[in-house]
């Protein structure tokens, strides 16, 4: 633990002190929303999987004000019975029951456990506990599915665990129910962007700061919106004009963890253009593997960064795949011909270059280059496919 201190780091304390963390889970606890009624004591090893089953936390009644709860027990505690008064059924969430002083209605009851439950989701979520949080929003929604904060929170966990689209569901859920909830806007106009839908996120931002126009966070988040648009717009054009030094400069601080594939494809156009296919790669294949494995523009990316680098073979698997997803893409087809024929031409000029068949080697080289004009104009991707003949 000292060196871990020295060092500016803090891991986990299940990592960091297996022995604490053995003797925190063997402590015993009682649950969180013991306010609202819920009368579970147990280890806290076991406290997560308490608050997060669905089968918990039904029909709670809260405690008056001038309950004292006993004291924890040394041991696990035995199941309450009731003879006389039998338990509603565990899902039903308006049994009929008679209400002593200190019960609340099943509307005002359910309405305070799901804000129980939502400030314990919260707590989960600062400790990125993402999953966790998510369902205990879960929760606090099926006893209160009338509050659009509680989709606007699990939106928000939604996101940082990556999942934008139910971000997306969330956050339009909150709208409908409170069209003036402005967090439900802002969470709604990111996980467009993450997805790469900026126009989409533009317009989103632009109805709710219209709606709200006194509001400033919502005006400098439209602003924000307008120029990362921009940006990602004008840099697909730097690099259809051949520009990649600007187009990887006006990307900037967006190529990050959450960047959409748009902007991670148009990275790594910029990447091959400058001759960097190791990082045109890492980027192409960070599309396939987090995003999306059937995107076939990554896939043509992939393929002709490994081609540059004279993998073939990787590069013709990845054409193969391609063609299998769309059949009549003319040009995957067209790119999975040229580098056959490249291939061919290539290796067989290497055979005669082994053998000292010198002009043999330059004359199938340069049949090569004629196969792929690009070649000849970019003296970088040249360069890569005319290795061999520098040995000359």
């Amino acid at each position: 633990l000292e060196g871990t201190c020295r060092s500016g780091q803090v891991l986990p304390l299940k990592t960091g002190c297996p022995l604490a963390w053995r003797l925190l889970g063997r402590l015993r606890c009682r649950c969180p929303l013991l306010s609202q009624g819920c009368r579970w004591e147990g280890e806290y090893s076991e406290l997560s999987s308490h608050l997060t089953d669905t089968a918990s936390h039904i029909n709670l009644r809260p405690h008056s004000p001038s309950y004292s709860p006993p004291p924890l027990s040394s041991s696990p505690p035995t199941p309450l019975s009731h003879p006389t008064s039998p338990q509603p059924p565990l899902l039903t969430h308006h049994a009929s029951t008679t209400p002593d002083k200190w019960s609340e209605s099943p509307s005002s009851s359910s309405l305070s456990t799901s804000q129980a439950l939502n400030e314990q989701a919260n707590l989960k979520f600062t400790h990125g506990l993402h999953k966790e949080a998510i369902q205990l929003y879960s929760k606090a929604i099926s006893l209160a599915p009338q509050v659009a904060k509680y989709y606007s929170n699990r939106g928000a966990a939604w996101l940082t665990s990556g999942a934008a689209k139910e971000c997306v569901q969330d956050c339009r859920r909150a709208i409908g129910l409170d069209p003036k909830y402005k967090r439900a806007h802002i969470r709604l106009s990111q996980a467009l962007c993450v997805q790469g839908q900026y126009a989409a996120a533009v317009h989103a931002i632009s109805m709710a700061s219209s709606a709200m126009p006194e509001d400033n966070e919502l005006s400098a988040e439209r602003e924000a919106m307008v120029e990362v648009q921009g940006r990602v717009a004008e840099a697909m054009r730097a690099v259809q004009d051949r520009h990649p030094s600007t187009a990887l400069a006006l990307l900037g601080d967006l190529l990050n963890a959450r960047s959409p594939p748009c902007v991670l494809t148009c990275a790594a156009h910029a990447h091959a253009q400058a001759g960097r296919l190791d990082q045109a790669l890492s980027l192409g294949r960070r599309v396939l593997q987090h995003h999306d494995i059937s995107d076939t523009g990554a896939l043509l990316l992939c393929a002709q960064a490994l081609y540059l680098k004279a993998d073939w073979d990787q590069s013709l698997k990845h054409l193969r795949q391609l063609l299998k997803l769309s059949p009549d893409d003319s040009t995957a087809s067209a790119a999975f011909k040229k580098i056959r024929r490249v291939q061919s031409l290539v290796e067989s000029a290497s055979s005669a270059m082994f053998r000292r068949e010198f002009e043999a080697a330059v004359e199938g080289f340069t049949a090569a280059l004629d196969q792929d004009p690009e070649l000849k104009e970019d003296p970088v991707a040249s360069s890569q496919a005319h290795k061999p003949l520098s040995a000359l």
